[in-house]
């Protein structure tokens, strides 16, 4: 593992994985097993396993969304052992634009996914706060609920990251 720093400026995974300071730990997970369409009408859940153990400081979520009307897309993400659907991070955004490119989710930052546009790069705050889950234990399945709530226009998640600064 490497020590956390502060992602305040991180735009990019790239950023997620540079040298630190401080006590905490620093884990990445990707999701395997994609890319997996985004069908519509219907939702989706990719899990991913965090195999790392301590307690939650902060966190990031991306993804790389390809889909032809943003505003289709709904995306919540669930702790182990919560239940779903999960946090409310990114839902009916983005209006007929299209795709999600390299999208990162940070509280903290000052334009929220509910302001931004399509293609969505960069960072953007969630709809819920991602220290929603600050407190818990990182270890367990996370599930990443990806869905399209219309019809008419469909779509792929492609990728999706999961980065924590834990107390270990």
């Amino acid at each position: 593992m490497t020590s956390c720093f502060s992602v305040a400026g991180c735009t990019t995974s790239d950023c997620f994985l540079g040298a630190g300071a401080g006590g905490d730990q620093l884990v990445i997970v990707s999701a395997t097993g994609l890319p997996t369409p985004i069908v519509d009408n219907m939702f989706s859940d990719t899990v991913i396993p965090v195999a790392a153990t301590g307690t939650i400081r902060k966190m990031v979520v991306g993804w790389g969304i390809t889909h032809t009307f943003d505003a289709d897309v709904d995306i919540f993400l669930a702790a182990p052992g919560q239940p779903l659907p999960g946090a409310d991070i990114c839902t009916d955004n983005g209006g007929g634009g299209d795709n999600f490119t390299g999208t990162f989710m940070r509280d903290n930052v000052a334009t929220a996914v509910t302001s931004g546009t399509a293609p969505f790069t960069g960072a953007f705050r969630p709809e819920t706060p991602l220290s929603t889950f600050n407190g818990l234990q990182v270890n367990g399945n996370w599930n990443l609920r990806v869905g399209d709530d219309a019809g008419g226009d469909t779509g792929t998640l492609n990728s999706a990251v999961l980065a924590f600064c834990v107390t270990p």
